[in-house]
């Protein structure tokens, strides 16, 4: 009768081990939805994903150690859950603190810059909602998982005659031509985008000045709204 190779086996022990362990941890802390992790829960399944293709591959290191490094593990993200839980500073610190970044239609360059979030990152979000216009937001507030929350002004709600009767010219150009166009970024003029919109840069000074803007490396954002109309946001708006 031929003896079955040990070594074959070993792989197999493990990965069905590793599989068990790893269910059980992720019963033991709970579960969320993935847009719901916070940096320090990203963090920390990266760490159970290294832990568990060490215990499965690594064969110079036995697997009690793997098992007793997958305990500790566990020990400590639930040692933290339960701090975060009951104390407020830990919260803070593990997982930051939501953070506002648009108020009355003005986009708050400071706050953005304490998340590592640019102007574009913010308009991105904002047009997955489909808003086209900082303008129309009361309160926009970055979540601590990188979601952006918002909260319209009371005149962009619901849905008006106003909103159905949009012209969709504007001296001659087709109004979605215009939206979501960036003019000018963190004080730089985009002249790729004024180009392809048939804009002069004198024009963009122009409305610029009639604003009351005379210097573009105050500007943060210059953008055209549907209708074709500019929304200008200052670096002073804090």
């Amino acid at each position: 009768m031929r003896i079955i190779d040990l070594s074959i086996l070993e792989p197999i022990l493990r990965t069905i081990l590793t599989f068990l362990v790893v269910l059980a941890m992720t019963r033991i802390l709970g579960r969320k939805q993935i847009s719901q992790l916070t940096f320090f829960d990203y963090v920390a399944g990266t760490a159970i994903g290294s832990l568990s293709a060490s215990a499965m591959s690594n064969n110079s290191i036995s697997l009690l150690t793997d098992l007793l490094c997958f305990i500790t593990w566990t020990l400590l993200i639930i040692s933290m859950n339960l701090i975060t839980l009951h104390s407020a500073p830990a919260r803070k610190l593990l997982d930051d603190q939501p953070r506002v970044v648009i108020r009355d239609g003005k986009i708050l360059e400071n706050n953005l810059g304490c998340s590592f979030y640019t102007v574009s990152d913010l308009l991105m979000q904002l047009r997955e909602k489909e808003v086209f216009d900082p303008n129309e937001i009361d309160v926009g507030i970055l979540e601590t998982n990188g979601e952006l929350s918002i909260l319209k002004k009371t005149e962009y709600q619901t849905i008006t005659a106003k909103d159905l009767n949009i012209s969709n010219q504007t001296k001659g150009v087709v109004a979605s031509q215009y939206t979501g166009k960036e003019l000018v970024i963190n004080g730089e003029i985009l002249q790729q985008n004024l180009s392809s919109l048939g804009i002069s840069e004198q024009w963009l000074k122009q409305q610029l000045q009639a604003q009351g803007v005379n210097e573009i490396k105050a500007v943060t954002l210059a953008t055209l709204i549907p209708g074709g109309k500019l929304y200008i946001d200052m670096e002073l708006d804090q």
